[in-house]
Formats: structure tokens, C-alpha cells, sequence
């Protein structure tokens, strides 16, 4: 993928999360109902030039010209899709309101989609960092010659135990005082495994 096409992407979706998805010509369009009145407006518009009671697709037909008097065909079967006109070329203001709101309604499920992927990569995103800091984590300790297991171990019994100590959810399981106890049970056995690795580290500069 080029990066003119992913500018391109990034602009496309600019325009979706914007008031006015239809271009400022066309008013707001944020909401169904802003959308529908919006869509109302410009059928009238188009009817100014027009006797009729009913638009001509011929009218909506002049998109498909090109600057050289040339008909698009692509375009213009596009057109024809999007609007569905009767058979005798006309085009009725509920017909018209019921092919914007159809493309209003893809809008929407596209910009929910591409939220919806920036929420996923996000997460993943969070995961990783997390992992990678871990690992950043385990070879300081390594390089510390520290015992990332060891560390772990006596770090998690210490934060258990003061989760413990401070919220009680077995409703008298766990009574405070036994969770003192065992906080500082785990707070001098580190300790000692601190000072132990730090005799060693001693007998080993020596």
C-alpha cells in the first residue's frame, strides 16, 4: 500500500467523523434526522429549475459528465444503482431521502468499523508494551545479578497480602491480623534473601 493511499484513507475517515460527511453543500448531516431534513432541502433545490412535481434523473444525471462533454458510464450506472429512478426517469423526494439515508446508514457501519478495529489495536497495543517492559524488566535484574523468579515471587506475596489486609471479600476468611502476620512474614523473608544475595555480590567483588 503507498502512502498517497493511506493519506487518502486517513482523510476518507477524517470526513466521516465530521458533521457534514455529504460535503458542506449538501448541510449536516450528523444524525439521521439532521440528515433526512438535509436531504429534503436539496430535492427542493433541484425542483426550482423544474415545472415538475417530481425530479428528472437527468438533472442527477449531469454528475456523470466529464469536463470534455463525455459521459462517465461507470458513474452513471452507479447513479442509477444508488437512486433506483422509475421507469419513465423520474424521481420522487421519498425515493430520493430513502437512497441518502441508505448511504448515511453505510457511513455510520464504517465508522463504527474502523472504531472498532482502532479499539482492538489499541488493546493489542497495550499488550505488547506490557510484555515488552516485562522482559526490559527481567534482564535489568538479571544484569543486577538478581533472581528475576525469587524477586517475583517475594513481590507478588507481598502485594497479596496487603490486598488481603486491605479489602476483605471472604467475609472473615481472611482476618486482618492473619494478614498482618503473614505481610510481615514475607517482608522479613525478603529481606533476608536481599541480604544473602547481597553477601554474595560482597564475596564476589573481593
Amino acid at each position: 500500500m503507498s502512502v498517497s493511499a493511506l493519506l487518502q484513507f486517513r482523510r476518507a475517515v477524517a470526513c466521516l467523523r465530521t458533521d457534514f460527511p455529504f460535503s458542506a453543500t449538501f448541510g449536516p448531516a450528523g444524525t439521521r434526522e439532521d440528515t433526512i431534513i438535509s436531504s429534503q432541502e436539496v430535492y427542493e433545490k433541484l425542483l426550482l429549475d423544474s415545472s415538475e412535481d417530481c425530479l428528472n434523473f437527468q438533472v442527477l444525471a449531469r454528475i456523470g459528465v466529464r469536463s470534455d462533454g463525455s459521459l462517465d458510464q461507470q458513474k452513471l450506472v452507479d447513479l442509477i444503482k444508488l437512486f433506483r429512478p422509475d421507469r419513465d426517469g423520474t424521481l420522487s423526494m421519498i425515493d430520493f431521502v430513502k437512497s441518502v439515508d441508505a448511504v448515511y446508514r453505510e457511513l455510520r457501519l464504517l465508522r463504527a468499523s474502523v472504531n472498532n478495529s482502532s479499539k482492538i489495536d489499541s488493546a493489542f497495543e497495550n499488550i505488547f508494551n506490557i510484555v515488552f517492559y516485562f522482559i526490559i524488566l527481567v534482564i535489568i535484574l538479571g544484569v543486577m545479578g538478581l533472581n528475576p523468579l525469587e524477586m517475583f515471587l517475594a513481590v507478588t506475596g507481598v502485594v497479596l497480602a496487603f490486598a488481603f489486609s486491605k479489602f476483605d471479600p471472604t467475609s472473615g476468611l481472611f482476618k486482618r491480623d492473619r494478614s498482618l502476620t503473614f505481610l510481615c512474614c514475607h517482608l522479613s523473608d525478603w529481606a533476608g534473601k536481599f541480604k544473602v544475595l547481597r553477601g554474595k555480590e560482597g564475596r564476589t567483588i573481593s
